[in-house]
């Protein structure tokens, strides 16, 4: 069974248009939650914030009617549908969730968007050994990395680079996405 779903590195990095999905699900900005959105907030994030609040939306109202499974399908097919359109995040906001090195001396970050979707580097070697999304002792990002705070806002940049394979109701309602971020900012 694939435990992520994968974006090819150079469809990735190679796209650079809008972050718009084709979906009904995205297009009612009153699906978000309140406070989750600023007018600050770049379109592609909020599209992004918009396309999960739909679908777990969708789930809630559903829920008893309509398998997690075939939810979090239809969820699946319009995030790779948008990433593979732009997987870019340029000046996005977030909270740090959590931070920390790996035994190797690495630092690793996750970034919170919304209420509950994950915006992450790996959190071992082992698992990014073909991504490098984690910060090397004394490059650009390792400080602000590791000096970030729990809690403390973020602006941030990066690629998009893959959203985690897990149970239904988490990709539904606690997404995580993997990322190659290229700017931390603390906000």
């Amino acid at each position: 069974m694939f435990r992520h779903v994968f974006f090819p590195t150079a469809i990735c990095a190679a796209l650079a248009v809008l972050f718009a999905p084709s979906s009904s699900w995205a297009e009612d900005s009153g699906d978000i939650p309140p406070g989750a959105v600023s007018s600050s907030m770049p379109q592609d994030e909020r599209d992004l914030l918009a396309l999960f609040a739909a679908a777990g939306k969708d789930y809630a109202a559903r829920h008893a009617d309509m398998r997690a499974q075939d939810i979090r399908l239809g969820l699946q097919v319009h995030v790779i549908e948008a990433l593979r359109r732009n997987s870019l995040a340029q000046g996005w906001t977030g909270v740090v969730e959590s931070r920390g090195l790996t035994p190797e001396g690495d630092a690793w970050v996750s970034i919170r968007i919304g209420d509950a979707i994950t915006l992450s580097t790996w959190k071992t070697k082992d698992e990014d050994a073909t991504a490098t999304t984690l910060f090397k002792p004394g490059s650009k990002l390792f400080a602000v990395a590791q000096n970030a705070k729990v809690g403390q806002p973020i602006k941030f940049s990066g690629y998009v680079l893959l959203y985690l394979n897990e149970p239904d109701e988490d990709m539904i309602l606690r997404p995580n996405l993997i990322m190659f971020f290229t700017d931390l900012t603390p906000a």
